[in-house]
Formats: C-alpha cells, sequence, structure tokens
C-alpha cells in the first residue's frame, strides 16, 4: 500500500516558512489539502490541520502560522487550557470526565463509535464553524484525531482507500511500537478504522447520517463542504 504524500512534518506539507516554523514541533502533524473527491473537486490546502498534543506552543504563534481555531479532542486533566486570544480555542473532549477508556485500542474504536457520537458531531461541527484554517488534536494525535479527520474527509467526499491513507500515515511517528503499554503508543491499523465506518454505516447509513444524527446541524455541513473544498 502506497501511503499519504502527506507526511508527518508540517515543512514536508510544502508549506510557507512561517507554517513550517510554528507547527513542525507538533508531534504527527500534517494538513488534509489536496485530496480529490469522487465528483472531482480537491480539498483545499491547509483548511484543517491534524497533530499531537499542543502543550507550549505559543497561540500567537499559531495565528500568525494561519491557524484561527483549535479543536481538542482531549479530556481537561489531560492538558493546559488556553484561553482565547489570537487563537479561537474550543475543548471537545471525546471522552467525558470519568470514562474509562479500554486498554485495546478496537475496544476504544467501539467505544468512540457506540458511546462518544455527539462529542464527534461537536468536534467536527467546531472545525465548520471556523472562520479560517483549524487545527485539531488529541494526545498522539492518531487515534481521536484519526477518527475526526477521517470523518471530515468522508463527508467532503473523499474516497476511503486515501483516507485511509492518510489515517496510516501517524504510523511514521517512530516511537510507535505494537508492544506499547499505553494504547497511545502503539501503531493504528487500517482494520480500527475499516472497522468504525462499518458500524457507523451499519446503523445510520453513512458519516454524514451519523455526524446529523449526533447534532452536526445542516448548516454546518454546507459551510464545511464550501470552506474545506476548492471551487
Amino acid at each position: 500500500m502506497t501511503m499519504s504524500t502527506t507526511t508527518t512534518t508540517a515543512s514536508a506539507a510544502g508549506t510557507a516558512g512561517a507554517t513550517s516554523t510554528a507547527l513542525a514541533g507538533l508531534r504527527n502533524v500534517r494538513q488534509l489539502g489536496g485530496m480529490r473527491t469522487f465528483d472531482g473537486r480537491v480539498t483545499r490546502h491547509g483548511f484543517l490541520w491534524r497533530s499531537g498534543r499542543t502543550d507550549g506552543v505559543d497561540p500567537t504563534a499559531l495565528h500568525g502560522a494561519g491557524i484561527r481555531t483549535v479543536v481538542s479532542l482531549r479530556r481537561d486533566s489531560e492538558e493546559h487550557r488556553y484561553t482565547d486570544g489570537p487563537v479561537r480555542y474550543h475543548s471537545c473532549p471525546v471522552f467525558p470526565a470519568g470514562q474509562d477508556v479500554p486498554a485495546e485500542l478496537a475496544d476504544v474504536y467501539r467505544l468512540m463509535v457506540d458511546a462518544c457520537g455527539p462529542a464527534l458531531a461537536h468536534a467536527v461541527g467546531r472545525i465548520a464553524d471556523s472562520d479560517g484554517p483549524a487545527l485539531v488534536h488529541c494526545a498522539a494525535g492518531k487515534d481521536r484525531t484519526g477518527l475526526v479527520a477521517a470523518m471530515v474527509l468522508d463527508v467532503l467526499g473523499v474516497p476511503e482507500r486515501r483516507v485511509l491513507d492518510d489515517y496510516l500515515a501517524s504510523n511514521a511517528q517512530s516511537h510507535l511500537s505494537p508492544d506499547a503499554a499505553e494504547a497511545t503508543g502503539r501503531p493504528v491499523t487500517e482494520a480500527l478504522l475499516v472497522d468504525a465506518f462499518r458500524r457507523i454505516r451499519a446503523r445510520h447509513g453513512s458519516v454524514t447520517e451519523y455526524l446529523s444524527h449526533h447534532g452536526l446541524e445542516p448548516a454546518q455541513l454546507t459551510r464545511l463542504r464550501a470552506t474545506a473544498l476548492e471551487p
């Protein structure tokens, strides 16, 4: 299988120097532009970035790199909270406080799909509401972020093979190991995302219908497609 050419460093994504400087230090960072959809359109370069934790990153530097919205999928206990400043910050934890997260990644994904639909829809809605490029992140930037990013790309009409290529690009991180004690340290597999989407489609027909069922508004869906796709 050919991996995505959108690599894990901002500079490799072909960005301007300012963006590379501000984002290159983030774990597992890349942008989701340049992907062709079923109807021949292309996702807009830099409309959405994905990464791991953003602890210690200066919001002013993010703003200077063009980021206007940060959507954090981490629980409050996992990170430093930013106040709104030059970049709009949204805390959208996938797992609520006190939620026990399974040790096995397959169970983590089943939990996200089966129990966290409103949180996932809320996160996608915040991305849609951004008045410019957004950054979505979690701890390692591969599971919670991987699922949300895949949902956004699916809603935009990007073919599943291309969505999977971007999802699997997280495995380029050198610290990942199948034997890691924590799920955040283990690589992702194609089966994790394929199974998640299969569960979604079995119950709701499509990712779009799943997100709509859990609270994504029609206006947000329209806005996402309008801002994320080249004319």
